[in-house]
């Protein structure tokens, strides 16, 4: 079950930076979407190996010098994540999109694969 899977105590964000969201579509692709306002495309990185998605956001320091916050809640923190990606995907070649402050990474489900028959010695 994905859910589990996903909701596992090592998957636990404890800052909750950047928002994430997994979920599996209609056609069964394992999509991963996360909320980066303020970031740009060059600020990110993702790679796939071995079987694990690493997502990282290195966002340059700005200076905000005479500023007086009444309230300043918005974050723009680097951050690193890795991901485990299930064994009926981890055979595709994710996609990954930045658009409107959203990163998607998408994994189509692997190929039917038929079980082969192991002769015994």
């Amino acid at each position: 079950n994905l859910e589990k899977f996903f909701t596992a105590p090592f998957f636990t964000q404890t800052d909750n930076f950047p928002r994430t969201d997994i979920y599996v579509d209609e056609q069964g692709s394992l999509n991963f979407e996360l909320a980066l306002a303020g970031f740009q495309k060059e600020d990110l990185t993702v790679s796939f190996e071995e079987g694990k998605l690493y997502l990282a956001g290195k966002k340059p320091e700005q200076d905000y010098e005479g500023r007086k916050y009444i309230q300043h809640k918005l974050s723009y923190r680097n951050f690193e994540l890795s991901y485990i990606i299930p064994v009926q995907y981890n055979k595709a070649e994710p996609v990954a999109c930045f658009e409107n402050g959203i990163l998607s990474v998408t994994f189509e489900k692997n190929k039917n694969e038929e079980k082969k028959q192991i002769t015994i010695k």
